[in-house]
Order: C-alpha cells, then structure tokens, then sequence
C-alpha cells in the first residue's frame, strides 16, 4: 500500500504495482541497514506484565482535536476506554470535553485508584472476556492483543453506530498477515515520534497512529497527517442544549 500526500495534509491510499513495490522495498532495506537495531529480547526483561505502557498527553491530543474539529461528537456522548490502564487516555479527553461519562475496563487492579479519580464507571476485567456498553471506544490497547481489540472494536462498531480509535505503531497496518482486518476510515498519522511509554524498545525510531472507525464506514482510507499539538486544550463554552449526564 502506497499514500500520496495532498497540500492539506491527507493522502490517498492504493496499492502498488509490483515494480513499485520492488523500488519501495529496496528503499527500506537500505534504511534498515543504517538504524541501529535492537538485539532481540534485550528489554523483554523490563516488560509490564499486561504490557501496560501510559498514553501520555502528548499521544492523545491530536485525536481529541481531531474528533473536536471534523465530529459532531460532544460531552453527551459516552465513551469507553477498554485498556484504560492508570486513566490518562481519559483524563486527556476530559480537558476538552470535562462533563464528558466515562467507562474504564481494565485487567490490572492496581489502577483502580487511578482510574476511579478519571472515569465515572469502571470494571476491573479481562476486556477481551468482558460485556461493552454502547459507547464510543479509545484505547491505547496491549500492542500484542492488537489484532483482537480492534476486531472487537469493529464488531461494536458495527453493532452500536459508534466511533472507535485505536493506538498504534504505523508498521502494524503494513503486515500481510492482517489484511483480513476491517479496513480502518482515517489514519491519523503523528508528525512525531513520541518516546516510547516506559520501554526503550519503542523508542525514537517509532511512528504511531490513530486508526479511527466511522459510525459508518467510509469507502476509503484517509491518511492524515496531526502535527505535535500545543501545551494546552481549550474547552469549548458550555452547550445549553446538552442531553442529561444521567447514566443508569
């Protein structure tokens, strides 16, 4: 798959002809050859046992602006962070949209104190084993149970008419072995390479995503390029007419 960027920062997404592939796929050898490469299961020892690694602010950000300046989406909406770790995917949201209801499953109950202070509801599960409300979805998921989140994120998609966004590494969508995956709609490309959360494994040389579900899905893959976002959010007035708060 190849992206070509236009003047306002998106790209269209298509597949190579081979002796295009061929000409891309020499490129990336030679660039493999000058990156330092990590030694295989160097770091494995400093791995969190659930493969839990913070979202910090820095990552969350350019898909709250983006949700802010291209949805309808609003405090009213529920949400759901289904790997809601310690609550910082959450809080981030919550510096745009502060009366936003908030559900957090999360598999490691040292969080919970964490989490409570963030989310409204929260179950301490396995939430690849657990029920979903009818909520949009955010998560920054374990990257080794990529490949089930997102086919749980879509199947709630198609169930509830909901937004679904996921985190992660931009080479996750380039293995053959996914292509039977739903497609996502947008790709929200960071300009930037954040540092890895807690690891040196996902250091400087990574790039990361925001694979984003429509309500409805789109025809076609939108790649989009967010550059860093800046210190601080500005929250929206109040709405007059927003819907109750009141969740039963």
């Amino acid at each position: 798959m190849h992206c070509v960027s236009s003047p306002d920062s998106t790209s269209r997404c298509f597949l190579l002809a081979p002796s295009a592939r061929d000409a891309v796929g020499f490129v990336c050898l030679a660039i493999s050859d000058i990156v330092p490469r990590v030694p295989p299961n160097r770091y494995s020892k400093d791995r969190h046992p659930h493969d839990f690694y913070p979202t910090p602010s820095l990552c969350s950000r350019p898909l709250v602006e983006w949700l802010a300046a291209n949805t309808s989406l609003d405090a009213s909406d529920p949400w759901l962070d289904p790997a809601a770790g310690d609550g910082d995917l959450i809080a981030t949201f919550r510096e745009r949209w502060p009366g936003g209801f908030w559900y957090g499953i999360e598999i490691d109950r040292s969080h919970r104190r964490s989490l409570e202070a963030v989310a409204n509801r929260i179950l301490l599960a396995d939430a690849l084993e657990a029920e979903w409300p009818a909520a949009n979805i955010a998560a920054n998921p374990p990257f080794k149970l990529l490949d089930r989140f997102w086919s749980r994120m879509a199947e709630h998609r198609r169930t509830h008419g909901v937004w679904g966004a996921c985190f992660t590494p931009v080479g996750y969508w380039q293995a053959q072995r996914r292509v039977h995956l739903v497609r996502p709609d947008v790709l929200l490309a960071l300009a930037y390479r954040p540092r890895g959360f807690g690891n040196i494994r996902t250091g400087p040389f990574q790039d990361y995503v925001w694979a984003v579900l429509r309500p409805t899905p789109a025809r076609e893959t939108v790649w989009t390029r967010v550059e860093r976002p800046a210190l601080t959010l500005v929250s929206p007035p109040p709405s007059r007419g927003a819907r109750s708060q009141t969740r039963g």
